[in-house]
């Protein structure tokens, strides 16, 4: 009996990446208003996004969604196991469960909430795949993943405080407050939802902030360490060798282009890291 990974969309996986490792993929949707759906590809996507006045909604898949992946790997006699985008910013892992819950060999399917999501997503896949090859039963993998998942940490630089204006993460007044002052605040994921760790002023600040962070964490290095980046590179490759500089246990580090969904909010060119702490 196979174990059948599954994630979603928000996990930015590249298509070799799905085939070689045959991870299936349930699509989250974005659209803009009046029903105009999301140009295909990242380039088309931020350029677009580049001049909009209103962000594109992000919707959850349904139940359905899920029940099309899940229905054919049960018929094989798989064992399911789905990481999923955080449910604190997302229905992703509700509707997995709804299509669960309407099975009658739910016992073959384990759902996990990543609390995290792109590239926090994908270290929980890594750590899969290499339960996976080891032989690891899905039930200890289940067991391994939900305690990982608790020490994933995820940062990111915000380069343009429109995008946080739009999605209503701040008001008018502080983006324009933060735009004149140079502000790049550090936001990421805490306890699976949208938080901020800091706000500094300028760029160069802001990646030496990314990096004291970091410093405080610690960094599992037996474990898989991101970088990734929306639309252009220019600012990941740039923290990456600051990381470097620093000393920072990073040369084998994996790189990640983020996608619509966790783009909508970000906006282009975006850097960020995410790896799993190191245990105390």
């Amino acid at each position: 009996m196979a174990i059948q990974l599954i994630t979603d969309s928000s996990a930015d996986l590249t298509p070799e990446f799905q085939q070689q490792h045959n991870i299936q993929v349930v699509n989250l949707s974005v659209n803009w208003s009046g029903g105009e759906t999301c140009p295909p590809g990242n380039t088309a996507f931020y350029e677009k996004l580049s001049t909009t006045k209103t962000l594109p909604k992000t919707a959850a898949p349904s139940p359905g969604d899920f029940r099309a992946v899940f229905d054919p790997a049960v018929s094989r006699g798989d064992t399911i196991i789905a990481v999923l985008l955080s449910s604190g910013i997302s229905a992703t892992v509700q509707a997995a469960h709804i299509a669960r819950a309407e099975m009658a060999e739910k016992d073959q399917i384990f759902i996990i909430d990543s609390r995290s999501a792109a590239m926090g997503e994908q270290i929980l896949l890594l750590e899969a795949i290499r339960l996976i090859a080891s032989g690891t039963s899905a039930e200890d993998i289940v067991a391994v993943l939900e305690h990982r998942r608790h020490d994933i940490r995820f940062y990111a630089i915000v380069p343009d405080l429109k995008y946080l204006k739009m999605g209503g993460r701040i008001s008018s007044g502080a983006a324009t407050v933060g735009s004149l002052l140079n502000i790049r605040p550090i936001v990421g994921l805490e306890d699976g939802v949208v938080a901020s760790f800091a706000k500094v002023r300028g760029t160069q600040a802001a990646y030496l902030k990314l990096i004291e962070l970091i410093k405080q964490d610690g960094i599992d290095d037996s474990k898989p360490f991101f970088f990734g980046y929306s639309y252009n590179d220019d600012a990941m490759r740039t923290l990456e060798q600051l990381c470097l500089d620093a000393g920072l246990p990073v040369q084998n580090a994996h790189h990640c282009e983020i996608g619509s969904i966790v783009g909508t909010h970000a906006g282009p060119g975006a850097c960020g890291v995410s790896f799993i702490r190191k245990q105390t």
